[in-house]
């Protein structure tokens, strides 16, 4: 019967009651829609837009936002890199504005500057191949491919791979890149190191808008800023050097010793913190340097010994080539280089990327006005000209809209299941363990209902009782004393550590036995006659009359045992005999918010699949008892 008759319904009062139930029902389903749309979008979303709460991702929808996150991902999440290569001031990612968008000849003079000059591997970085943080993590997209490269030369073997590279490896989800630091003077290669030259070989193959060309003049800019004579102060930098700057953005890292405006900075930085790979020695300094040796050494054969050479006098030695690994020539020509009582400023010439992007442009046009007309700019010099990494990366991002949406609204996604298929057998123990539960649950629970529904047994309700008091203690009441007990039994690490403890359920027997206490008992009197057995009677009456009640059982079953994280950790803890569940903690607690949303969806996933295709039978195992 209902509560407003349909004689009432018209009337105002019914009418309100009405609508402030409607109301009611949609505040309550609001309150829960809302958060799992705020998670659903969070799951697509990276370090810079994380605390962005929006429905929508603004990257779908903002382009300015898809090139913060781009920068972001290209960058490796380092600001500071991005700052050094573009020139940008700006403090966060997404404190980062669009710039203009470079010119067609700009974009044609780049282009063939990056296809016509041949510039070491090490005058440029890789993009989105690094992961910054301890905890903050998330894997790029070159990264993923540079796994794939290295599985494909070793047949995805990772024994191979410990045997190329002389690497331990525990599986492919631990191989990382190499942060590159080429930038810094301290920061060198191992020689002859496999995996540093395969990713060099990768590097090469690399597409031009992925690179990270080195600011060296950037690099000059932030280490003036940084120098603690100067505390930031661009006028005490002024003082120091005669210059008139207003900023230090303005400084300029010209290729040779300045003659007076600018000195002092300049030969402190080139002596002291340029990479030496940028340095160029002339000729008529080699007599010094081959003194500087023969101070050092006394003896030819000492220095072959430790060069591994051949060289017969000191005269022979030239300047050493690969200035970027850890030999010991380069070890010798940095001290060489660092003395200014031997090598006069005076021999040392600069090559940088950005000098030789200017060099190139000198080359491609007759006067500095003709390349201000064709690039729409207002140099005064050459030297002014900076790479135009920021521009290119802008119209990088215009021109592949689609394509980069479409890869961060799965790039968390990825990580979730490239970490989940790459750790141990974590889907099949769970695919095992949940199906273990819900048989037993389907097995020891009817039969022990049955009993007491069956049977008028004298005690049957102080057994009830004492089923129904289980519920009173929470699981880790019993966490200690289980692991306990199942130690003793030697049976730690095992699937019967996980499915023995919650076998037999005191609220799922209650359930049980009261809904077979509903069952007609005509059914059993007439099967007594008929001479059927207690099993027959149990399974094909009993049984399949209770089905709604057992799709109740096996759900709670399936969810306890999906969910379950302490109980697999605790009891088992070896990492072979972990479960979905402790995978998806271990990797929720270094990575980023957006992944951890990514794994709690892609989690929930099993449940709602479940719910689903037994949604029919649970609806009546909630129903049918009511109305019996």
């Amino acid at each position: 019967m209902s509560i407003i008759l349909k004689s009432e319904r018209k009337s105002t009062w019914a009418r309100l009651v009405i609508l402030g139930c409607y109301l009611f029902l949609l505040i309550g389903g609001t309150t829960m829609v809302f958060p799992f749309l705020w998670m659903t979008s969070g799951s697509f979303k990276g370090k810079m837009d994380v605390h962005q709460y929006d429905f929508i991702p603004a990257f779908l929808i903002d382009d300015e936002v898809l090139f913060k996150r781009y920068l972001e991902e290209k960058y490796n999440e380092r600001i500071q890199d991005y700052r050094i290569a573009t020139g940008d001031d700006a403090l966060r990612f997404r404190m980062v504005s669009s710039p203009q968008l470079p010119v067609k000849q700009l974009l044609q003079d780049w282009l063939e500057f990056c296809r016509e000059e041949s510039v070491p591997s090490s005058f440029h970085m890789g993009s989105m191949t690094y992961r910054s943080g301890n905890r903050q993590k998330i894997i790029p997209k070159n990264l993923r491919e540079f796994r794939n490269y290295i599985k494909e030369i070793c047949n995805g073997d990772e024994k191979i791979f410990r045997q190329n590279y002389s690497s331990v490896l525990q599986n492919w989800n631990y191989l990382e890149a190499n942060i590159e630091r080429y930038l810094d003077r301290n920061y060198s290669l191992v020689p002859d190191d496999n995996l540093t030259i395969a990713f060099n070989d990768f590097k090469k193959n690399s597409q031009y808008s992925e690179r990270i060309y080195l600011s060296v003049n950037g690099d000059y800019q932030d280490k003036c800023k940084g120098d603690q004579q100067f505390n930031g102060e661009i006028s005490k930098f002024n003082k120091l050097n005669n210059t008139t700057y207003q900023s230090f953005s303005e400084i300029i890292l010209i290729p040779t010793v300045p003659k007076s405006i600018g000195r002092i900075s300049w030969e402190n930085y080139v002596r002291n913190y340029i990479h030496p790979q940028f340095i160029q020695v002339s000729e008529p300094a080699l007599q010094l340097y081959s003194k500087f040796l023969q101070e050092k050494y006394a003896d030819i054969k000492n220095l072959n010994k430790l060069y591994k050479s051949s060289f017969s006098t000191f005269q022979d030695i030239v300047f050493p080539v690969d200035l970027g690994y850890s030999i010991p020539a380069a070890f010798d020509f940095v001290a060489f280089l660092e003395d200014d009582e031997r090598l006069p400023i005076e021999y040392i010439t600069l090559d940088t990327p950005e000098m030789r992007w200017q060099k190139y442009l000198r080359s491609a046009y007759s006067s500095l006005e003709s390349l201000n007309k064709a690039h729409g700019v207002e140099y005064a010099s050459f030297g002014e000209i900076f790479l135009p990494q920021k521009q290119m990366d802008y119209h990088f991002v215009l021109n592949h809209t689609l394509e980069l949406r479409l890869h961060y609204l799965t790039r968390n996604y990825k990580m979730v299941f490239e970490y989940i298929s790459g750790h141990g057998q974590g889907i099949i123990n769970t695919i095992i363990y949940c199906s273990l539960a819900v048989l037993l649950a389907l097995t020891v629970n009817p039969l022990a209902a049955y009993a007491l529904s069956r049977y008028n047994l004298p005690t049957q309700y102080k057994v009830l009782l004492f089923f129904i008091t289980t519920i009173a203690f929470p699981a880790m009441v019993t966490m200690i004393p289980t692991y306990l007990l199942l130690r003793d039994l030697g049976l730690l690490n095992t699937f019967a550590a996980l499915v023995l403890p919650g076998a037999a359920n005191g609220y799922s027997i209650f359930l049980l036995k009261g809904f077979f206490d509903t069952l007609p008992r005509e059914l059993y009197d007439a099967s007594d006659i008929d001479g059927a057995s207690e099993w027959f009677k149990f399974w094909n009456i009993t049984m399949k009359l209770s089905k709604p009640v057992l799709a109740i059982i096996a759900l709670f079953a399936f969810t306890a045992a999906y969910g379950n994280y302490m109980f697999a950790l605790l009891l088992c803890q070896d990492s072979d005999m972990w479960t979905l569940m402790v995978w998806l903690s271990q990797l929720n607690w270094h990575t980023t918010q957006g992944v951890q949303f990514a794994s709690f969806l892609i989690a929930a996933v099993p449940t709602l699949v479940v719910f689903i295709f037994a949604q029919r039978v649970i609806i009546q195992g909630i129903v049918v008892p009511v109305e019996k």
